[in-house]
């Protein structure tokens, strides 16, 4: 399929409204951004090829990657990651054919969420309740740690039902595009900005 025709296509039948408007094109993203099985595509594809369908929790896409580099730095250069390896970022376009879900399915799952988060409310360990029922995708512990999140970047019914909740609460389970998340809080610390010494490293020479 050429790069003009699946353009063509997916503004046509893309059910991600968004891309679909850009005739599928996602932009640049790097890792840890995009679902996992959706990732491993798109950093590992031929550029300019057409994927096999890839099924992520949004439903089956058909990738092509158009480009991939380094994240440059103010100063230009390569950024570097926790591991010391350059930080790589994917220029993709998608087509997505969502899998459709009944009111019967969007039930079940409200239902097996309040009973999880139930669970969890009587101290069930939190943990243990990851292993048996979360099926979330992204970077993680084992123990279903995310780490530190920006809360002003979260969609709104999710930043509203953290916004209050107390160090060690467990919150309701509150709905997501394609499910529901139930979260314990760790830690909290006030969002600031970077210090100087912070951004030095990325900071153009003078």
């Amino acid at each position: 399929m050429s790069g003009e025709r699946f353009a063509k296509i997916a503004s046509e039948v893309s059910e991600d409204p968004g891309s679909a408007k850009a005739s599928g094109d996602l932009g640049f993203f790097t890792r840890g951004t995009m679902d996992p099985a959706f990732e491993k595509a798109a950093f590992s594809l031929p550029l300019n090829t057409v994927s096999e369908p890839v099924r992520t929790s949004f439903g089956w896409h058909l990738i092509e990657v158009l480009e991939r580099d380094t994240v440059k730095t103010v100063a230009h250069t390569d950024s570097v990651g926790a591991d010391g390896l350059p930080v790589l970022e994917a220029h993709v376009r998608h087509i997505l054919i969502r899998v459709p879900v009944n009111d019967t399915d969007s039930e079940r799952a409200r239902l097996l969420a309040e009973r999880v988060r139930a669970e969890a409310s009587r101290g069930t360990d939190f943990a243990s309740l990851v292993k048996r029922y979360s099926k979330y995708q992204g970077q993680q512990t084992d123990a279903g740690d995310i780490g530190y999140v920006g809360i002003n970047g979260l969609q709104d019914n999710i930043r509203t039902g953290l916004d209050s909740l107390k160090v060690g609460a467990v919150s309701e389970a509150l709905a997501n595009p394609v499910g529901y998340n139930i979260f314990k809080v760790i830690d909290r610390k006030p969002e600031r900005p970077y210090t100087l010494d912070e951004i030095r490293k990325d900071l153009p020479p003078s």
